[in-house]
This record gives structure tokens, sequence and C-alpha cells, in this order.
């Protein structure tokens, strides 16, 4: 919750806008009985942010926390049917609903299951889909989180990353 709510800052400050929606893509396997199942089940889930008013830092957690419990509870709601239910565009350019996306990846380690060794396997950044990407994980062998922020550069002639001091999140650009 504490580094979605800082996206939703830095997100607040780069932009102006005080209503900031960002999707965040979930498991979609709520039911024991696709525990087990291969396959693509993430759906992206829009989180709404409202930072009218410079909301505390505490009030935006508090806000954060209960708009993702809440849009975990409803993960399973396709994302297409709730486009067509507000009445949303179709463009296959960009998303309808939100331009920034937030990735919490939980492990990046190896695993054996099923009877099967699974490793993680470092893939290339490829061209985002998003104007603005966070993704993060945690390397529980050092205790930190490791962040890439993705945005394209086509949207502004500044260059957000090269601003921040040194000792913040690598960027990379699409």
């Amino acid at each position: 919750m504490v580094l979605l709510s800082a996206y939703y800052l830095l997100l607040h400050r780069y932009s102006g806008q005080d209503h900031i929606v960002v999707g965040s893509p979930v498991t979609g396997r709520t039911r024991q009985d696709f525990a087990s199942v291969y396959g693509y089940f993430v759906n992206p889930l829009p989180l709404h942010a409202d930072l009218t008013g410079d909301p505390s830092v505490a009030d935006l957690l508090e806000q954060v926390r209960r708009t993702v419990l809440g849009g975990l509870d409803n993960q399973e709601y396709p994302f297409v049917l709730l486009v067509d239910e507000l009445g949303l565009q179709h463009d296959p350019s960009r998303s309808a609903v939100f331009q920034a996306m937030f990735i919490l990846l939980t492990h990046k380690v190896a695993t054996e299951q099923y009877g099967y060794r699974l490793e993680y396997i470092e893939l290339p950044e490829e061209e985002g889909q998003f104007d603005i990407t966070l993704s993060a994980y945690e390397d529980e062998s050092d205790h930190r989180f490791h962040c890439v922020f993705k945005y394209n550069t086509d949207l502004s002639s500044r260059r957000p990353c090269a601003a921040w001091p040194p000792t913040t999140p690598v960027c990379s650009t699409t």
C-alpha cells in the first residue's frame, strides 16, 4: 500500500491531476479449483485515488488500502465488460480506463511445484503498453524493493527520471 500510495503522489505531482486511476494486474485465481491450472488468468484492475485537497499520508494510505481491498473483492469481473459497462471506446492503441500501470511482483525466484522446477528468466524490457509503468519486486535476501520505471518518451520532452537523485530506482524508457 505504501509503494502504490507513493506512486499516486508521484503521478499527482507530475500530472497536476487530483483523480488518478492506476491499473494493476491481478492473478484472477480466487477459487481453489484454479490453483493448479496453468494459463493466463491475469486481469487488469483499475484503482482510483482522489488526491483533492492534498490528503495527509495517513488518509491517502487508508484510501489506497480500501481501494485495493475493494478491487480485489471484485477482481473476477472481466475488464472488457467493465469498459463496455462504462460506455468507453475501445482503442487498440491505449487502455480505455487508465494510462498508468503498477506491477508488484511477489517473487522472482526458482520454485518447485507439481514435480517441475520453475526458474525465473529475466526477459529484455519491451515497449510499454502504457504512458508510465512502475514495476517493483522485493528481494527478500537483502530486504529491499527494486523498481523499474518505464515511460513513453513521445509524451514528454522532459526526462523525469533524469531529474531524480541517483539513489532513486532505475529508469528505463520506451
